[in-house]
């Protein structure tokens, strides 16, 4: 059975061009979405792809409008910023692209932890951008990766749970002897 475009017509050079230019742009901003969600970047600059990411899906469904409009064959520029968008979404809310920087600077955050010297600077820890390294009292080492008003990052605690400060701290572990902390403000 031969399935037939009858009517419909290769789109033109500069559709062509734009809307893929667009969808690249899309699929360049769940990148960074991803590595924001990882925590290279500290969590609070996601506020700033809300409205690139409005404009180029606006700016892409312009695109599909007149495309349609024009009776082109676009099949193949529909799907890509779709799936993009749900794999970072997927990808987000499993809190798998943190949990894999975990896993890739895991030695050198171990080694950071052995002596886990308090510093109040920034630094880069293996893959892992680290605001504030602190002790704890009960010999656990905090790693403070972000946030704007509450605080983030991962707690290396061998052997037990740590003890949290007082009642703001919320911890849930991940692997091994690493639990990610929230501190509430």
């Amino acid at each position: 059975m031969e399935v037939r475009d009858e009517g419909f017509s290769e789109p033109g050079r500069g559709w062509t061009v734009g809307v893929t230019a667009t969808v690249a742009a899309i699929v360049a901003l769940c990148v960074a979405a991803v590595v924001i969600a990882g925590e290279a970047v500290d969590p609070f600059w996601a506020l700033y792809l809300i409205w690139p990411a409005g404009v180029l899906g606006v700016g892409w469904l312009a695109m599909l409008g007149y495309g349609g409009y024009r009776r082109y064959r676009m099949r193949r520029y529909v799907l890509a910023p779709v799936v993009a968008a749900l794999v970072t979404g997927a990808l987000v809310v499993t809190g798998l692209p943190a949990t894999a920087n975990l896993w890739i600077s895991g030695g050198a955050l171990k080694q950071a932890a052995a002596d886990c010297t308090d510093s109040g600077a920034g630094q880069w820890i293996g893959g892992l951008h680290v605001d504030r390294v602190r002790a704890g009292a009960d010999g656990a080492c905090y790693f403070t990766t972000g946030g704007f008003i509450d605080s983030r990052g991962w707690v290396y605690a061998p052997g037990d749970a740590p003890t949290t400060p007082d009642g703001r701290y919320t911890l849930g572990r991940r692997s091994g002897d690493w639990q990610r902390f929230h501190e509430r403000f």
